[in-house]
């Protein structure tokens, strides 16, 4: 979904909403959204002891060590993170200064910010079919925040309010997006071979 799309179809219900404006809430909610799910992963490959940070990296999700064969073993090293930049040390914390042999290298996947829009014909980092979330999470807090016509009188005034049903609708709409990327993001096919931060790490 291109940036295009989402502020025609807001400008539908909210027109005097700007260009800036959304280009920033669709950020945001991108960001957020992906943060929320996990649904943005990267897989990179380390050969270095100590490795930059990528720039759209979030967070790390799971690593495996790889040997010349392409198999994977298991070993007593573990990966943090220190001064920006991916650090293989020890289980006990003590630092190294090579990639331990038979290890070739560590295949490490995380989660990764979304790419910001631009302009009007960028596109969402998410898959297309979560792109509905931002445009729901940007109507529930226009909603939430701009008072709207509720009534209609003979006299012609015009009784405004906040509209809690469509706050509410739009909140869960967001929320069933959010649920079902999770789900997909947390399904893996077999990866017992592969090291779960937070978890043997901890």
């Amino acid at each position: 979904m291109t940036l295009q799309h989402i502020i025609e179809t807001v400008q539908m219900t909210f027109p005097r909403m700007g260009i800036t404006q959304l280009l920033s809430m669709s950020n945001q909610t991108e960001e957020k959204f992906a943060s929320e799910t996990g649904i943005i992963r990267k897989v990179i490959s380390l050969t270095e002891v100590e490795t930059d940070l990528p720039t759209d990296f979030e967070k790390i999700d799971n690593y495996k060590f790889i040997v010349e064969n392409g198999s994977t073993i298991e070993t007593l090293f573990k990966i943090v993170m220190i001064n920006g930049k991916f650090v293989v040390i020890q289980i006990d914390n003590t630092t190294i200064t090579a990639i331990p042999s038979p290890v070739t290298s560590i295949e490490l996947e995380y989660y990764a910010k979304p790419t910001p829009l631009t302009g009007k014909t960028s596109s969402l980092t998410i898959p297309e079919k979560y792109s509905d979330a931002i445009i729901a999470k940007i109507l529930e807090k226009l909603y939430a925040r701009t008072p709207v016509t509720m009534a209609s009188y003979t006299t012609g005034t015009n009784m405004l309010g906040i509209d809690r049903n469509m706050v509410r609708y739009w909140k869960s709409e967001y929320r069933e997006q959010v649920i079902d990327a999770k789900k997909e993001a947390n399904s893996r096919n077999d990866k017992s071979e592969w090291h779960f931060q937070g978890t043997d790490d901890e």
